[in-house]
């Protein structure tokens, strides 16, 4: 009987239904103990700090008498790393394994043919230089990558964003 208890549990909803008066507290709740896993791990200070040196602010205190000036070596290791990272258009290569017949060798060569023109006309090369630049200044990217049934005039299309880590937690 135990089985089935925690069986219900673990099909219970994190969060209750619209309009119920514990949406707010639970949401907030949540919301707590992902951000106290974040401070634990010390992940938003690192980040800070990460972010304060591509920017070229080493010194924690101003001087006076001691000059703090300096070359911004990260900055320029940063563009470097993502234009070398980012530099060649990536090519989409669809193979079928084996002899698969005609039909299964026209639908990859279409399918190859949807990826490389999704690429290009939903310029994509940008997302990927941006998702590159977080992953070197914060040491992780993240996308969110979705259906946005609204974009290219209500026919709809794939939509990726690039997520902030301060923007983003894992519920522990």
């Amino acid at each position: 009987m135990a089985k089935s208890s925690e069986k219900s549990d673990i099909l219970k909803p994190l969060i209750p239904p619209e309009g119920d008066k514990e949406v707010g507290p639970t949401i907030y709740a949540i919301l707590d103990e992902i951000l106290k896993d974040k401070d634990q791990l010390g992940k938003p200070k690192r980040w800070m700090r990460n972010a304060e040196l591509v920017r070229n602010k080493f010194w924690k205190l101003s001087s006076l008498s001691v000059p703090q000036v300096s070359a911004n070596l990260i900055h320029t290791h940063l563009v470097r790393i993502v234009n070398q990272l980012t530099d060649n258009s990536p090519t989409f290569n669809v193979v079928p394994a084996g002899d698969m017949g005609d039909s299964v060798e026209e639908a990859l060569r279409v399918l190859h043919d949807v990826i490389d023109n999704w690429w290009r006309e939903s310029e994509q090369q940008d997302v990927f230089a941006g998702s590159v630049k977080n992953g070197e200044t914060y040491g992780t990217a993240i996308e969110k990558i979705y259906f946005n049934p609204d974009a290219e005039n209500g026919i709809g299309d794939v939509q990726v964003d690039i997520v902030d880590p301060f923007h983003f937690g894992f519920y522990p």
